[in-house]
């Protein structure tokens, strides 16, 4: 940001000789130092947009991770915390806190991961699918998995899901 802001901080030798010169060691107590602020910054200081580089919490990701599994995308999810948040007494602060929004890249990722996590790589879904049918019957969902034991490249290969 190259901002033209500047602090010197400059030590006074105590001496004998010092003391009797300099106006500053004659006080009582002696000041040892000059302290020199210069305090012309060539950026907005009196802004709240440093909150929004602060890391998101586990608890918002996780927030987040339950809006992508109601089946919101990360727009939508976005979206859905934006106006929990302007409903607030101070929205428009939290708006620009990352404690309370993230970031649009954080949330993007988070679901990158979420889905990679939920599903597998995106060229080969099936096989994730597969090991996740225990787990939808031990939830009562009901799921229906046709799949020709070649790969999925032909047209009468059906994968569904109902949740």
């Amino acid at each position: 940001m190259n901002c033209n802001m500047t602090l010197i901080i400059k030590i006074k030798l105590l001496t004998k000789d010092t003391l009797k010169k300099d106006k500053y060691l004659k006080q009582n107590p002696p000041l040892c130092g000059i302290i020199t602020l210069n305090r012309q910054h060539n950026h907005n200081v009196d802004t709240c947009a440093l909150t929004v580089h602060l890391k998101s919490s586990l608890s918002l990701r996780e927030k987040f991770e339950a809006h992508f599994n109601a089946g919101l995308s990360p727009a939508a999810a976005l979206r859905f915390e934006e106006s929990i948040l302007l409903g607030q007494e101070n929205g428009q602060e939290l708006l620009a806190d990352a404690h309370y929004l993230p970031k649009v890249q954080t949330v993007y990722w988070w679901h990158r991961v979420w889905r990679l996590f939920q599903f597998g790589p995106l060229q080969s879904p099936l096989k994730t699918l597969k090991s996740k049918i225990p787990n939808y019957s031990e939830q009562g969902r009901s799921h229906a998995l046709f799949v020709n034991d070649a790969e999925i490249s032909k047209e009468h290969d059906v994968i569904k899901f109902t949740i």
